[in-house]
């Protein structure tokens, strides 16, 4: 992986050279390379404190300073928010959010005053609820307090207000922001200026340019080169996106707005992944998303959530066709015709602009924001239920979406919001800014409150009419008052109120996980029936089996939880509703993809959209090697899709491997024995490397206390092989957000692969401390006509299973 170089105060790359683990036997050598686990930074240290690097701040236009929050040299308890940074905002800024007790802790800097005289304040601030101000502070000049407070204007947008004037003498001056209530109040900006006439611009396209002016930051985008594939949102979706480009031959550009990888499931939020294994039997998704997944479990210190932003990082960083950009917010596109030519974005943190051209683009942002600004065909809100005959749609169409959740995994140990158990009771009065909840005595009719009180729950959302695309900052808000409403509920009014009785409420949460904005339009919109009718598209690349799920648009201002909830069975996501219309270089995936709003409601959850991810990744790689549209993929080059998924352990339900490539597919099997005849060798290369139908499709090996045991593959004739495709066993009964290690029992932990040359067998590949169940060996080329997998060991299931060897000589 390379980085951005402005951004290596996030992240740190390791050098050129990686962890070599070498092997020989009979002079054959082979290496496995990675970086080293130490050489990785850990993306906690970027949350903890997230902060913006400095800049020191200087008289770019004589007379005038310009402070941003995110500049302070101590934040105190403010924290920095940067998610809104492309809506009003415009930047980002430090909020200050302490729920239960004191105001938070002052923020303090200090500025160079360049002459003594009258200098004028400005601060660029809001007062997000004027009919209350729950969020208001002062600033604090040489400790000299401010007349004005601030946070309490009229307007509840941002706001420049004035300050006052300080006489100043020249050298430095203390700034310090005084938190008043804790009840979000928040500061983007400040400015000292000599000139007593002046104005700052209210206009947000205004601001940043007088912001430019000012503080000395060109608005010139900086290039970042040109690239094969331009993926533009690092969340589930985006990032197997990357990395299945990556992997067939592209050199990937990997732009994210936050800090860290991961999306809703990353440190920030901690949304747990789920996907099709929720409900059902041996189906949970592989490829990509399963690398991920024992990766974490490996390299994360934690075993919660958050271990997926680890294993992501750990995963790009072994990439070297990716260059990821962090906290960059990409917020225009270039065209000509139908095509896009390039992507610009912000860095959320400084201001400064960066471009990044490609030939084939990838919108993972989640709420489409790419094929926007494209110009993409898109829908927002619900079909009228003529349109697909869906039953769960509405009688006519609306504006309608679900709410986002609230959360906030990298600092407390809270999901939806943070509780704890006192000694004895504990009052709680709601504040007259929190949103009282209409008909208690109802409210629970259809919402279980047993673990909801103490941790949270998925269903406290604002209604489905309120602007959660252009107006996520207003939305965040809105739902913290829902969240404090909620609370007072649950102390207040609930039936089991005794059972609540010790609890204090300590934290809201002020991070936004959303469930649906903008969804593009591709050839073919998926709907509710073919979701409940696992319709078997020809051009299916991936899969889903999550409930049609559907919250309902009322959120907690209604006693219904879904608009819609039935279980369906595992169902099939075609290729056309990942690719645009209308724009021809346009690939998305993810909740942003070509889905009707009812179908969304069972493909919208991470792994699924992984799986959407990583089929995106490739056929964009195959744009570049066939140099066509994704559109042509369908059209010419559909199967080698599906096969260039499946040799990447992405199952496609009722596809088989069919690779002319892999040599083993037409192979004889044998193997030391088996444990039933069900589990012979001969399934190694039967095509299909999971169980399925009932059928184990696996090798299962005699007890390896009678000793080490080993299944091959035998050529029709001699053939020159560089790799050798495994796939053990992980469980994929299990549901992912439930696991905490890869080492199930039966998955192989020491194991060895050997070609026969025809007089003698070579060692080629080894591994005694295996996790994964996509196991890859690359070596040198060897005439061979027999391949072997030898098993000694596995965590602690007494026999091994192998579902599939495939064998290849591939091209370097």
């Amino acid at each position: 992986m390379n980085i951005n170089p402005s951004r290596r105060d996030f992240m740190k790359v390791a050098g050129a050279t990686g962890l070599a683990v070498s092997f020989a036997n009979n002079g054959f050598s082979f290496e496995l390379n990675r970086l080293p686990l130490q050489e990785i930074e850990n993306p906690m240290r970027r949350l903890k404190p997230f902060r913006a690097p400095k800049r020191p701040v200087q008289e770019a236009v004589p007379g005038f300073l310009w402070i941003d929050a995110g500049q302070f040299d101590s934040y105190g308890g403010w924290e920095l928010d940067t998610f809104f940074t492309d809506l009003a905002a415009a930047s980002g800024y430090l909020l200050a959010n302490r729920f239960i007790g004191p105001p938070v802790d002052d923020a303090v800097t200090t500025v160079n005053i360049p002459e003594s005289g009258r200098w004028h304040l400005w601060v660029r601030a809001r007062n997000w609820l004027p009919e209350h101000s729950p969020g208001q502070f002062k600033v604090l000049v040489n400790g000299k307090e401010s007349d004005h407070v601030f946070g309490a204007a009229a307007s509840d947008q941002w706001v420049w207000e004035s300050g006052g004037a300080y006489e100043l003498s020249g050298g430095k001056t203390e700034l310090r922001l005084q938190d008043l209530t804790g009840h979000l109040s928040r500061v983007s900006s400040l400015i000292l200026t000599r000139d007593e006439t002046y104005r700052p611009p209210q206009d947000r396209d205004a601001m940043l340019q007088e912001r430019a002016r000012l503080s000395g930051i060109s608005l010139l985008p900086a290039d970042r080169g040109n690239f094969d594939v331009v993926v533009v949102g690092g969340g589930p979706a985006g990032v197997p996106a990357a990395i299945a480009a990556a992997r067939n031959g592209c050199r990937v550009a990997l732009i994210h707005d936050r800090p860290v990888l991961g999306g809703n499931a990353s440190l920030e939020l901690m949304v747990p992944p789920n996907g099709a294994a929720r409900h059902e039997t041996f189906d949970r998704e592989t490829g990509i998303i399963e690398e991920i997944r024992c990766e974490g479990c490996i390299h994360s210190p934690r075993k919660d959530h958050g271990k997926v932003s680890y294993a992501m990082e750990f995963v790009v960083a072994n990439e070297p066709n990716i260059t990821l950009f962090l906290n960059e917010n990409a917020d225009k596109v270039t065209t000509t015709g139908n095509k896009i030519r390039s992507v610009e974005s912000h860095n959320t943190l400084t201001g400064e602009r960066s471009v990044y051209r490609g030939e084939t683009f990838i919108d993972c942002t989640g709420d489409g924001w790419i094929g926007y600004y494209a110009g993409a065909d898109y829908r927002f809100g619900r079909e009228a239920r003529s349109e697909f005959n869906e039953a769960f749609a509405p009688e006519e169409a609306d504006k309608k979406t679900m709410s986002g959740t609230l959360s906030n995994g990298a600092t407390k140990d809270g999901y939806f919001y943070y509780v704890v158990e006192r000694k004895k009771p504990v009052e709680f009065s709601l504040p007259k800014w929190g949103v009282k909840i209409p008909n208690p005595e109802r409210f629970m009719d259809k919402r279980k409150g047993e673990s909801a009180f103490n941790i949270g729950a998925s269903w406290f959302e604002y209604p489905g009419d309120v602007d959660d695309l252009y107006g996520q900052e207003e939305a965040r808000d809105y739902l913290y008052r829902i969240v404090a409403g909620i609370w007072g509920f649950f102390k207040n009014h609930w039936a089991d109120k005794e059972k609540a009785a010790n609890f204090e409420l300590l934290d809201i949460p002020t991070k936004l996980g959303m469930r649906e904005t903008r969804r593009l339009v591709g050839d073919h919109i998926l709907n509710q029936n073919e979701v409940e009718n696992a319709e078997l598209f020809e051009d299916r690349v991936a899969y889903a089996g999550w409930t049609l799920d559907v919250h309902h648009p009322d959120g907690v201002m209604g006693y219904e939880r879904f608009t819609a909830y039935k279980r369906v069975p595992v169902n099939h996501i075609p290729y056309r509703s990942l690719y645009s219309k209308n724009i021809n270089n346009l690939l998305f995936a993810g909740r942003n993809g070509s889905f009707s709003a009812i179908a969304l409601g069972a493909v919208r959850v991470e792994v699924t959209c992984s799986s959407m991810g990583q089929a995106a990744g490739t056929a964009a790689a195959l744009c570049k090697k066939h140099d066509c549209a994704p559109r042509e993929i369908y059209k010419r080059h559909l199967k080698e899709l599906q096969q260039q998924l499946l040799k990447d352990d992405q199952y496609i339900i009722g596809m088989v491997n069919e690779d002319p490539e892999d040599r083993a597919l037409v192979a004889t099997a044998n193997a030391s024995g088996s444990m039933r005849p069900e589990t012979g060798p001969e399934n190694v290369n039967n095509g299909i490397a999971r169980p399925f139908e009932g059928k184990p499709n696996c090798w299962e090996s005699r007890p390896l206390s009678e000793g080490p045991q080993w299944v091959e593959v035998e050529l029709p004739k001699p053939e020159k092989i560089n790799a050798v495709y495994l796939a053990f066993d992980t469980g994929l009964s299990q549901r992912w957000m439930k696991m905490a290690t890869p080492e199930i029992e039966g998955l192989v932990k020491s194991y060895a692969v050997s070609c026969f040359d025809g007089s003698e067998w070579h060692t080629v590949a080894a591994d005694r401390k295996n996790y994964q169940r996509r196991v890859i060996c690359r070596f040198q080329g060897l005439e061979t006509k027999k391949i072997r997998v030898l098993v000694e060991q596995t965590y602690g299931a007494p026999t091994a299973k192998i579902y599939e060897i495939r064998a290849y000589n591939e091209s370097a």
